[in-house]
């Protein structure tokens, strides 16, 4: 059996790929645009989708494979390191 993993937060009613190494920018624009106050005019995130075999997907989320249980663990303390805290 193959498992794969994803990690995804929404903040600020964005969702942003928690796994994705390219999108650690996008974390940091969203967390200093909300620790600010204002509106810097950032938009950022990936898109909630609706599949023709009726079921909800993220578009573009990262789902590596995870060959055993440290893998999983691995990329799960990576997602948390990219968490945007309010």
């Amino acid at each position: 059996a193959t498992v794969r993993c994803s990690f995804l937060q929404i903040y600020n009613e964005q969702l942003f790929d928690l796994l994705d190494p390219n999108a650690a920018g996008l974390h940091q624009a969203a967390q200093q645009q909300q620790t600010q106050g204002r509106s810097t005019g950032f938009r950022g995130g990936l898109k909630l989708r609706w599949s023709q075999a009726s079921e909800f997907y993220v578009d573009h989320l990262t789902s590596p494979e995870c060959q055993d249980a440290e893998e999983a663990l691995r990329l799960y303390r990576q997602g948390v390191q990219c968490k945007i805290m309010a």
